[in-house]
């Protein structure tokens, strides 16, 4: 909301009920985005589109919703499983070995041994971790509106110990994971700290430097989910596993994560 305000400031647009917010705006909106650099343009439609449509509600708006999903949506082609290879995994742990901390190593290893997307790592509450039967409690929101429980394990359970030895048990909540002023950490703030550690980029600079020298050109959190799954069904591990600790609704959306390297690796509905 904030950049479709500053641009609707720029064209000189001061109310969003009237006429003067049209189809054709959002289409400039999403061009201005682009010409400005402004990356988080293209992923805002769903959210404005959801605000105009409380203002029709609450019939602050009595013209149509001017955001068209046809026309101002992003349609993403189907990609391909990226699950990190062995040697891009012990690159990482090197990494945060070195560069790191307790608290995004156990992040990480939730990661790739649980397969929780960053939002819900950063939602994990105290309770909701079984320390006797190594598993996590995946609690709502989830981007499948379904709590669930996932596995564990000794990699987790190694950083999980060493991270408990820190964490202030009077931080003033129950979140696991928090920041080193005990605040809650939240996915934003854990992308940053990982990207920070894990890549070239760093989050600084110093005497026009980049903060570090090695490290990957970019890394997602979210690859760690696609290592878990490949790893699982390449392992062994029927659909419904799959399902019930990733949370999908649907064996489409699980094999979106799945890598085949082994022959008799066939995680789908015809799998018992």
């Amino acid at each position: 909301m904030v950049a479709f305000c500053e641009f609707l400031n720029e064209r000189g647009i001061i109310t969003m009920t009237g006429a003067s917010v049209t189809p054709k705006t959002m289409t400039e909106y999403l061009i201005w985005g682009r010409g400005n650099g402004r990356n988080q343009v293209a992923h805002s439609q769903g959210s404005l589109k959801m605000f105009f449509d409380w203002q029709i509600a609450e019939e602050r708006r009595l013209l149509p919703n001017p955001v068209i999903p046809s026309i101002h949506g992003i349609h993403r082609q189907p990609s391909e499983p990226r699950p990190l290879s062995d040697d891009e995994l012990r690159f990482a742990w090197e990494m945060l070995d070195r560069r790191g901390n307790a608290r995004v190593s156990l992040a990480v290893a939730i990661g790739e041994e649980s397969g929780l997307r960053i939002s819900e790592i950063a939602n994990v509450r105290v309770e909701d971790v079984d320390l006797v039967k190594q598993r996590i409690t995946v609690r709502l929101p989830t981007k499948g509106k379904k709590s669930r429980w996932v596995p564990y394990g000794e990699k987790t359970r190694v950083c999980l110990e060493a991270w408990l030895k820190e964490r202030d048990p009077h931080c003033g909540h129950n979140n696991l994971l928090c920041g080193k002023f005990g605040q809650p950490s939240t996915a934003q703030s854990l992308r940053d700290e990982l990207n920070a550690i894990l890549t070239k980029r760093g989050s600084t600079y110093h005497n026009g430097h980049k903060t570090n020298p090695d490290g990957f050109d970019k890394w997602s959190t979210h690859q760690l989910r696609h290592t878990m799954t490949s790893k699982l069904a390449n392992g062994g591990a029927n659909a419904a596993t799959l399902k019930a600790i990733g949370g999908w609704g649907s064996d489409k959306a699980m094999n979106a994560y799945i890598k085949v390297t082994s022959p008799s690796c066939t995680a789908d509905t015809n799998r018992p």
